[in-house]
């Protein structure tokens, strides 16, 4: 929703987005927004831990499940893994999209609130013809968990788990939808159930373990 009134008052070409728990490299937007092109109109950041010695996002990509996921995610800076490259979606707190395209991708959903709503993003964009490509000298600082740390205990992963299933009912033909939506329910719950430590020997924990 904050994303969305911004928007709603910017009056530029581009928008460039940057989460409140950032650092922001002093040339880092300048190298997004020279990265924007017909062909890949949104640009990525390349985002680092907060010290700059791990990565946080080089690239994303997605399961079957609608869950995001950020390769190498806390492995060591590399040269290797700091080369420019394709990515499903763009780490939604750091990156630059031309208004046409993000208008043509319908915006951000207001009802994911938080969490994969940068995956749901990318998909739209992607499916209106819009490549990502992530910019590697545009170099970003994350103070992971910053916000969150703060919320009720499991409430990050109630957003992570909804939001997933919205996103795949939204955009999964129902032939599709009906043959994963079980498996993502179930895969869900096992998740919740192993946050909040539940009994390995109860009958629901017996029920769900093919699918651990």
């Amino acid at each position: 929703g904050g994303n969305v009134a911004g928007v709603s008052e910017a009056r530029g070409d581009v928008l460039a987005f940057f989460n409140n728990d950032m650092r922001v490299a002093p040339d880092a937007l300048r190298r997004l927004v020279d990265a924007l092109a017909a062909t890949h109109p949104c640009a990525a950041a390349r985002v680092l831990s907060w010290d700059g010695q791990r990565i946080d996002f080089v690239r994303g990509t997605l399961n079957f499940e609608a869950r995001g996921f950020q390769e190498h995610y806390g492995d060591p800076v590399r040269p290797e893994l700091c080369a420019s490259g394709e990515t499903f979606f763009a780490n939604g707190g750091a990156f630059a999209i031309t208004r046409d395209a993000y208008q043509r991708a319908g915006g951000f959903d207001p009802s994911l609130f938080a969490y994969y709503d940068d995956t749901d993003l990318g998909w739209d964009l992607r499916i209106n013809g819009g490549g990502i490509r992530v910019v590697p000298e545009a170099v970003v600082y994350h103070h992971h968990s910053a916000t969150a740390n703060r919320w009720p205990e499991g409430q990050k992963r109630f957003l992570m788990e909804r939001n997933a299933v919205w996103a795949a009912a939204k955009r999964y033909g129902e032939p599709t939808l009906a043959r994963v939506l079980g498996p993502m329910l179930l895969l869900a719950l096992r998740r919740v159930m192993q946050d909040a430590a539940v009994n390995a020997a109860s009958p629901l924990s017996r029920a769900l373990a093919p699918f651990s």
